[in-house]
């Protein structure tokens, strides 16, 4: 993915994305497969809200690394919008499984519920009484 100046991360999301957009027929030759992810990288970089500049463009003599760059307030949006479709995602998991996301949150509150109100009754029962037993 280096063509297209993309890092570990951006390269793996081009990749997932891949195998969501399934080619009309079998690709045959390696400069077909390079074309479909050529094609691919554009949708994801379209998706993404990013700008890709290729390897040579990006290269020259000066040494750069060829990594996309994007403006803080692009990248915060995108990290937003990532964050939004995994919990998407883990909810959708969730009601397949049958299961409540909010359980542990449910019980947790059960407990601290419990643990208030034990607190209340101890500062209403008198202290004379517990040392007197």
């Amino acid at each position: 993915m280096r063509t297209w100046g993309l890092g570990p991360l951006h390269s793996d999301a081009v990749l997932l994305l891949a195998t969501t957009l399934e080619p009309a027929k079998r690709l045959g030759f390696e400069a077909e497969a390079k074309s479909r992810l050529g094609g691919i990288v554009s949708v994801y970089s379209q998706r993404a809200g990013i700008t890709l500049a290729s390897a040579g463009a990006a290269g020259g003599a000066g040494g750069s690394s060829g990594g996309t760059v994007i403006n803080s307030e692009e990248f915060l949006k995108f990290q937003a919008d990532q964050n939004q479709f995994a919990s998407q995602q883990i909810e959708v998991y969730m009601h397949y499984l049958g299961r409540d996301s909010c359980a542990g949150e449910l019980a947790f509150d059960k407990k601290s519920n419990s643990l208030a109100l034990q607190a209340k009754l101890d500062s209403i029962i008198p202290r004379w009484h517990s040392t007197s037993v």
